[in-house]
């Protein structure tokens, strides 16, 4: 593992990614040891949203696709 992971520039922006086939929203707080920490988070499916409980943790291996959103975009 190298020292300037591309993840570690991911901290304090909002996400949108794609993780073992279920889509996922939220600020990413901390990136460690190949994992994403999301607060805020939200599940994201065709029917509209539901919101996690608390932080979760995204494994760096699984994520298919990931793309940084704007505020008024996620509203």
């Amino acid at each position: 593992m190298f020292d300037h992971n591309p993840f570690r520039r991911l901290v304090g922006h909002r996400i949108i990614a794609h993780v073992y086939k279920d889509t996922w929203r939220g600020r990413v707080d901390a990136y460690r040891d190949g994992w994403l920490t999301i607060s805020g988070a939200e599940y994201v499916d065709e029917h509209g949203t539901l919101p996690a409980d608390g932080s979760i943790m995204l494994p760096e291996s699984c994520i298919d696709w990931m793309q940084i959103v704007d505020e008024e975009e996620t509203q």
